[in-house]
């Protein structure tokens, strides 16, 4: 991991350890993220519509 912008400022939002299932579909197990003040991030899934 990089040196988030600002030094040792800490994240302005913190997720971890997030799991997501859809009924025994694992989606996502044990991701983390962390945003900091200064950064621009997206996240983007598959829509079902699309």
């Amino acid at each position: 991991m990089t040196e988030p912008p600002g030094g040792d400022a800490p994240p302005v939002l913190a997720l971890r350890d997030v799991s997501k299932a859809f009924g025994a579909v694992q989606a996502l197990r044990g991701v983390s993220l962390e945003l900091y003040a200064g950064e621009a991030h997206a996240l983007r899934g598959v829509f079902p519509l699309d």
